[in-house]
């Protein structure tokens, strides 16, 4: 068994180069150590590595159970990472109602990205029922946090009037703040 933080410790450290050779199979012999033990971030890194084929053979199925094993520990990015696998049917079915709640429990939690994506996932009825006001409510609350694409999505739906009385200027001012993050497509919609 043994210690499982110096365990993640010295994963990390062949993960990162740091003080030895970077090496990623001898990274995963730590994390996995870690993994078994219970340590979440861990459990996430030792996922990344078999989703990326780093030092391990790439192995879908084998990331989703440790994504899975630190997203029901409350890890918001295994949960993102388990909802995307959802999408893309990697290691799993495509599911986007799967991947909605994968989301959900991430967005709850004040992850900017999950609510971004939930968002997106109300706006177009992909794995949830098409709802405006739910897509809207989502994207203020990812906007909010400045995340550019939900800033620009906002704007989008006071331009339209989506789950949001129309308005242009507060359209605008989403647009605004997207695009002084540098967001493209809000720079070409304020230019219009």
């Amino acid at each position: 068994n043994g210690d499982a933080q110096a365990q993640l410790r010295l994963g990390e450290m062949f993960d990162q180069g740091q003080g030895v050779p970077q090496d990623f199979g001898e990274a995963s012999v730590w994390y996995r150590m870690a993994a078994k033990q219970g340590d979440v971030v861990a459990q996430l890194r030792l996922g990344e590595l078999f989703d990326q084929g780093q030092g391990v053979p790439r192995d879908y199925q084998e990331a989703r159970h440790w994504y899975g094993m630190a997203a029901k520990q409350g890890n918001t990015s295994a949960q993102i990472r388990m909802a995307e696998k959802s999408i893309l049917g990697e290691g799993v079915s495509e599911n986007h109602t799967e991947a909605a709640r994968w989301y959900r429990l991430a967005a709850d939690k004040g992850n900017p990205l999950a609510q971004l994506r939930l968002g997106e996932m109300y706006e177009t009825g992909k794995g949830v029922d098409r709802d405006y006001n739910e897509a809207s409510r989502w994207y203020h609350l990812a906007a909010e946090q400045k995340n550019p694409l939900a800033q620009l999505h906002l704007g989008e739906m006071y331009e339209l009037g989506q789950g949001v009385p129309q308005n242009y200027i507060k359209a605008t001012e989403w647009y605004t703040r997207s695009a002084d993050q540098g967001q493209a497509e809000a720079q070409f919609k304020l230019g219009n």
